[in-house]
């Protein structure tokens, strides 16, 4: 998944609302490990990686479709 989110940065340019939800389930995150809710923290981190890999998929897609086409 890292190296995935590595190569999808360098060269899919995520858009405005991806980055926004990013930092929102990346708060959340610290927010219930501060809070000492680990196994929300995990269910929370295990939803965002699964929901980001599909995004990151997808987008890969629209914009390689659309270069295809330009």
């Amino acid at each position: 998944v890292v190296d995935l989110s590595f190569y999808f940065f360098e060269n899919v340019e995520p858009s405005v609302p991806m980055i926004q939800k990013t930092f929102e389930d990346h708060k959340k995150i610290v927010e219930l490990l501060k809070q000492g809710e680990f196994k929300k923290a995990s269910h929370v981190c295990s939803k965002h990686i699964q929901e980001v890999s599909a995004r990151i998929v997808e987008k890969s897609k629209q914009q390689s479709l659309l270069k295809r086409l330009t």
